[in-house]
Parts: C-alpha cells; structure tokens; sequence
C-alpha cells in the first residue's frame, strides 16, 4: 500500500470566491470592536505617529454576526497555530493587552447580574494568554497589585 492512500483526501470547498468591482484591500494594525446583541464590528485602523505617540487613525469597519465570529475564531487559532509551528511564537509587545479588572464594578451589577461571570471569564482568558505570552504581562510596581 502507498503512502498516498493512506493519507485521508480532504473535502473541497465548494464556494466559488469573486471579488465584487469596489473590492478593497487595506492595512491595519490596530482592531478596536464594538460588541451587539446581533453582532460584533471590528474597526480597522493603523497607527499614525505623525499625529502622536498613540494615534490610530480608523479606515474600515466590518460587521459579523456571533456564528460568523465562532467560525472565525476558529480559522483564526487554525492560521495562527500553524503560522507559529512553521515560523516560531509571535512575541507579543508589552502593554497591548492591558489587564482585567479582578471582580465586577459592584455599581453596575444591578444593571448585569451576569457581570461577575464575564469578568471570571475574561480574567480567565487573560491568565491563560499571559502564561503562554508572558513577555506580554504588565510591569507590576505597586505593592497591592502583586497581591492579586
């Protein structure tokens, strides 16, 4: 038996790709989002440092219903596991990803009962993409922030 039939034949997709006449292609390296009951937008920008040391100037936005945001989260990790495996780990800058509050704003839990259950989540997301990017955790200075 060859070595070729052992090897499973992957599906085809079945979607014929064209480009629309006002196709654009464009740059960014900054996404800021805006998150919807329906949807989540995804701003593109790019830095401008000619209008100063934090400036992004923001050319694109493009909506994405939360199916749309699974599947792509999927194909993101996907492209990204395999980029680092050909490639080696992408060092992530210090400051990018700032951190997450340790527990709820007691002053909007009234209007979110859920909240205390996001920030779990989300500090949980945080640790765990700090211990695989720890060059990208925040300087701790302060007495009472190594506590935490």
């Amino acid at each position: 038996m060859s070595l070729d039939s052992k090897v499973p034949e992957l599906p085809i997709s079945k979607i014929e790709y064209k480009k629309a006449p006002d196709f654009a292609s464009a740059y960014a390296n900054n996404v800021f989002l805006e998150s919807s009951l329906w949807d989540l937008k995804l701003i593109f920008g790019q830095n401008d440092q000619q209008l100063g040391v934090n400036a992004v100037v923001q050319h694109t936005a493009i909506t994405i219903p939360w199916a749309q945001i699974k599947v792509l989260k999927y194909f993101l990790d996907s492209h990204l596991a395999a980029h680092e495996i050909m490639n080696g780990r992408i060092i992530i800058p210090l400051n990018v990803i700032p951190p997450v509050l340790p527990e709820a704003p007691k002053e909007l839990l009234k209007d979110n009962p859920k909240l205390p259950e996001v920030v779990a989540v989300l500090k949980s997301k945080y640790d765990s993409f700090i211990a695989i990017n720890p060059e990208a955790a925040p300087i701790v200075t302060d007495a009472k922030q190594r506590k935490q």
